[in-house]
């Protein structure tokens, strides 16, 4: 995923902004998700990067991309960006391309989650199938508490997993 994507950064989402174009019962709906970035892990990202999604709600109307990620401004989370402005996702993988950051509840303690809120444990993990989140999942999560990589240590391992040759490799 590092080495395919056009850039990877842990950021905080400063603002959302849904617009629809055109006329009728069915109006293009498109979603603009504004960035800070807080740490550039690969690539050269824009100083103020503005996703674009295709999907959203203006008023009554709404456009549902079944895969693609929903956003809340200061939400913070690792994205891999692919595209930008000229698919319907500008994340790589669709939901695969965003790793939201969670906090545990008393000690504060951050960690990565895949988007369907499981820690990540393991940067293996990327590519395995992402299940929904259920009562079953929420009694093992209680019962054995996994332990999510934090964010820097799930950023030194996508650094790590950078090819030499690729031009991804370069971070300013």
């Amino acid at each position: 995923m590092v080495n395919r994507s056009d850039y990877v950064v842990r950021a905080r989402v400063v603002a959302t902004m849904a617009e629809a174009q055109g006329e009728g019962l069915q109006p293009k709906i498109s979603t603009k998700v504004s960035l800070e970035v807080l740490e550039v892990i690969a690539g050269e990202p824009p100083a103020q990067p503005v996703l674009q999604f295709l999907g959203g709600r203006v008023g009554n109307k709404e456009l549902v991309v079944d895969g693609s990620p929903r956003f809340q401004v200061g939400g913070e989370g690792v994205f891999f960006v692919k595209g930008n402005g000229t698919t319907l996702c500008p994340l790589y993988a669709m939901s695969y391309g965003i790793y939201p950051v969670a906090e545990e509840a008393g000690t504060k303690r951050r960690y990565v989650t895949r988007h369907n809120q499981m820690p990540l444990q393991a940067v293996t993990e990327v590519s395995e199938p992402m299940m929904e989140w259920d009562a079953q999942q929420d009694y093992v999560a209680a019962k054995y508490r996994p332990r999510g990589l934090s964010p820097e240590e799930f950023s030194s391992q996508i650094k790590a997993a950078l090819r030499p040759d690729s031009y991804r490799a370069r971070t300013p």
